[in-house]
């Protein structure tokens, strides 16, 4: 399985949980909100200076991605997990997946054939957030692994209605959500984020600011354990007790002689 995907899964998991399995799990670290670095190939010229803190790197272009450019590129990043945003219409998965590509990104809208890969890769689908209901359930049940938001306003100016568009996406998707955010959002922004529901956020890097990853992941660092979880993501039930009868109050005595 994908390393980033593996961790990514990891982050609403203890969330999740009932009181039932707390004791079997109480030795394993809080769920921490993922943070994913995203860089254009040659708009950075040390890209390992500016991702410190990153649990993730995407590669993002307009264009369609050049494997030998991507694999110069990622023999440059530190020692964490990368993919490759396939934005360019041309089927270049299987080129990235060999490159040594950890997870590939692909739009909504494009060819089925790009996602092609391995069991060893992930995939992560962008998806318009705003799709009614309907379809974001059905993307929930796609054979991708996790989601990446498109169409939400995370900038350093949060709203609560951006707050309510990541928790509609959180409540309706049953997959892993990753949401875009300003590098500048702030803690107060980047626990809105998470307790709405989002697993990941991911960042673009700014040439004008080495540290800004390493800063968001600071901030991170600080938040708090999510207490609950969206219902969207699978919640352990416990079963009930007492029998399985009709929850329904027993008659009167004094109603049932009126009837004799």
């Amino acid at each position: 399985m994908s390393r980033f995907i593996e961790t990514l899964r990891k982050s609403g998991q203890s969330a999740a949980l009932a009181m039932g399995f707390r004791a079997a799990r109480s030795a394993e670290p809080p769920a921490r909100l993922r943070l994913v670095a995203a860089l254009e190939p040659g708009k950075i010229d040390k890209p390992k200076d500016y991702l410190e803190g990153a649990h993730a790197a995407l590669l993002r272009s307009e264009a369609a991605p050049d494997a030998a450019v991507v694999g110069e590129l990622a023999a440059a990043l530190p020692n964490i997990p990368w993919g490759v945003y396939l934005g360019g219409g041309k089927k270049s998965a299987p080129a990235m997946v060999k490159a040594g590509a950890d997870f590939i990104c692909v739009p909504a809208a494009g060819p089925v054939a790009d996602a092609t890969t391995g069991e060893e890769t992930g995939t992560i689908l962008e998806v318009d957030a705003s799709l009614a209901d309907s379809l974001l359930r059905a993307a929930g049940d796609l054979p991708v692994d996790a989601v990446l938001a498109a169409g939400i306003n995370t900038g350093d100016t949060l709203t609560w209605q951006d707050i309510i568009g990541v928790q509609r996406l959180a409540n309706l998707l049953n997959k892993p959500l990753l949401v875009p955010v300003d590098a500048g959002i702030g803690e107060a922004g980047l626990k809105a984020v998470w307790e709405a529901g989002a697993d990941g956020v991911v960042a673009a890097v700014d040439a004008a600011r080495a540290g800004a990853i390493k800063e968001l992941r600071q901030l991170i660092d600080k938040l708090p354990p999510r207490t609950a979880h969206p219902h969207g993501k699978g919640e352990a039930i416990l079963p009930r007790t007492g029998g399985g009868g009709s929850s329904e109050p027993p008659p009167d005595e004094e109603e049932e002689e009126e009837y004799e």
